[in-house]
């Protein structure tokens, strides 16, 4: 039976690998695996203990794999992208669950319920699940600032102030062309 399994979650593996031109990677990938559980036992019989349900044994290899992928890093001189890995997987992840976090700044703190209140208008707007974290920035002046992802929504005063400023600097300039015509 479980020669039966092994052959075919193999042929599929070998068929995508095929198709995505990495039969040599996973090959790698597996001598790793391999490797590392008889370097370390007790994770394989934590992965093979018939009394763990699948999730715990799905928290197991997600470890696994981020312990792979550190590994690598540090193998290729990458251990600085960490940070910006993780931001990213996060990224990817809240984008697949149809989330999107980021921050609204203001110049004082905002209350839980404010809070809640701009993240169901936001998640209206943008058809998604918005989840917010404050952060107070007193040079703002006041209103508020919203950053998610690459999209910044700034109704701040201090926004509004160097908008009235551009304006009033172009408008002077075309006035003043408009006198030495």
């Amino acid at each position: 039976m479980a020669e039966l399994v092994a052959k075919k979650y193999a042929e599929a593996l070998f068929e995508v690998a095929s198709d995505l031109d990495s039969v040599d990677q996973v090959k790698e990938n597996f001598a790793y695996v391999s490797t590392f559980l008889k370097e370390n036992p007790k994770v394989k019989v934590l992965l093979e203990h018939p009394d763990l349900d699948i999730d715990e044994k799905k928290e197991v290899l997600a470890s696994f794999a981020l312990l792979q992928l550190l590994n690598v890093l540090v193998e290729k001189g990458n251990e600085g992208s960490i940070s910006s890995i993780r931001a990213r997987f996060d990224a990817i992840s809240d984008e697949q669950r149809g989330m999107a976090v980021g921050e609204v700044i203001t110049a004082v703190p905002i209350s839980e319920e404010e809070l809640n209140k701009l993240e169901a208008s936001l998640s209206e707007k943008m058809n998604k699940i918005v989840k917010l974290t404050n952060k107070v920035d007193e040079s703002i002046l006041g209103g508020v600032k919203v950053r998610i992802g690459d999209k910044v929504f700034d109704s701040s005063v201090q926004h509004q102030l160097n908008t009235i400023s551009r304006d009033l600097s172009t408008t002077a300039g075309k006035k003043e062309e408009v006198k030495n015509s």
